[in-house]
């Protein structure tokens, strides 16, 4: 029975056809199969055929409970397990993520907008499965996270060893005019060593949007946090009045691959952690700088840095390795909420402050404005105390120059920079 009172329909029981239907039924399994296999990706696939390979030889099947938005089709609510009324929705979310039980299962989630007041909290090897980005978690109010502090997130994990969950296919929306949130909070600090499937708990999010949150877009946290992956997720407008990160990473050994963050009040990728690697990601029209690597044994990889109002690319200890990175354009005036004179020609597209063991290869750095005034100041700039690091790369029309910094002359420096350097 839902919250609502109604009772709730056996699994594939029939509905009404939907008009212009003129044979069969449209059954609870024909729903599941087509939300399922209706979204992007792998993981839609696989729901559809466990259900309908279970369904076709009657064995039994692992959870896959389906919650319906308040404004989901009638179709869809008639056949749903859990039926949401617009209001704290992840009351209804959140049982069906209970009802998989410790075998764990993967929770559907209908087209439509849910009204979150409260954190959804996944447990241990359970998959929230939204239908795409029409599937929209919005925010509604401002509550703390699962160890007290603030502002919570949207998502949560349930405690600090959760384990081999996933998230796919949903937006997430902190709606930050009338909210106060996190998109994503994934908070690890106690996963034991000891665990028959290896020491790590790992975790996927995939083909999710992140918008308009108060504060971090996605917070990935903890001692223990190790060995997520991160795929396909978007974060725009994370933050306001105050400098929130798109994408804080506080983890180990984590994996980020085709990612964005778009007009982030504080950095667009603030990297602490160690051993994580970034693949494909971008990082655009942040206030503060595209990439803030403060951790170390990093890799970045094929990362672009655009339009942001700081340094392209802050790398201030190591060892960390970027290759095949781009830095377009960044100290730009557009993108900071001040004055045009507090960032333009003041920062650069790669900044080694006093950096050690930091290698940038095959990278280049450039403003692309060629009919205007450049921003971006030097294309590499290493600072005094820097050492034991290598550039190599291109650097074209740049406000001041190709290089600068009186570390470029340090102790084991390697600086091997091509191009036009300053600006015709």
């Amino acid at each position: 029975m839902n919250r609502d009172g109604a009772q709730t329909p056996p699994p594939d029981a029939a509905v009404p056809a939907p008009a212009g239907r003129r044979r069969g039924r449209l059954t609870r399994r024909d729903v599941v199969v087509a939300l399922a296999a209706g979204v992007a990706g792998v993981g839609g696939s696989a729901v559809a055929t466990q259900y309908t390979a279970a369904s076709a030889s009657g064995g039994p099947r692992a959870p896959i409970p389906l919650v319906a938005a308040s404004d989901a089709s009638d179709a869809v609510r008639k056949i749903a397990d859990y039926r949401c009324d617009g209001k704290d929705d992840q009351e209804e979310i959140n049982d069906a993520i209970t009802s998989c039980g410790s075998a764990g299962g993967t929770v559907l989630l209908s087209p439509g907008r849910f009204a979150i007041s409260g954190a959804v909290r996944l447990r241990s090897l359970v998959a929230l499965v939204g239908s795409g980005r029409a599937t929209v978690l919005r925010a509604t109010g401002t509550w703390p996270d699962g160890r007290g502090g603030t502002p919570g997130a949207v998502v949560e994990l349930a405690d600090g060893v959760t384990h081999r969950t996933a998230l796919r296919h949903l937006t997430v929306d902190g709606n930050k005019d009338e909210a106060t949130c996190k998109g994503l909070l994934y908070e690890l600090d106690s996963y034991p060593n000891d665990r028959p499937g290896g020491p790590d708990p790992t975790f996927v999010v995939d083909d999710v949007h992140v918008v308009d949150t108060a504060s971090v877009g996605v917070h990935l946290t903890g001692g223990t946090n190790r060995s997520g992956i991160v795929s396909r997720v978007r974060v725009y407008g994370a933050g306001g009045t105050h400098p929130a990160e798109g994408f804080l990473v506080e983890a180990y050994d984590a994996l980020v691959v085709q990612s964005e963050s778009g007009a982030a009040s504080g950095d667009g990728f603030r990297v602490v952690g160690a051993n994580n690697r970034f693949s494909d990601c971008k990082s655009w029209y942040s206030r503060r700088n595209g990439f803030n690597v403060d951790g170390v044994r990093n890799l970045l990889t094929a990362c672009e840095a655009q339009d942001n109002a700081r340094h392209g690319f802050l790398v201030s200890t190591g060892p960390n390795t970027l290759t095949g990175c781009h830095a377009d354009s960044n100290s730009r005036p557009e993108a900071h909420p001040g004055p045009d004179s507090e960032v333009n020609n003041r920062f650069d597209g790669f900044h080694l402050p006093f950096s050690e063991a930091v290698q940038i290869v095959g990278c280049q750095s450039f403003d692309r404005r060629e009919g205007g005034t450049a921003s971006q100041r030097h294309g590499f700039f290493v600072g005094a105390g820097s050492r034991d690091c290598q550039i190599i790369g291109i650097a074209r029309h740049n406000a001041t120059s190709s290089v600068g910094g009186e570390g470029v002359t340090a102790a084991g420096m390697n600086v091997v920079v091509t191009g036009d350097g300053k600006r015709p």
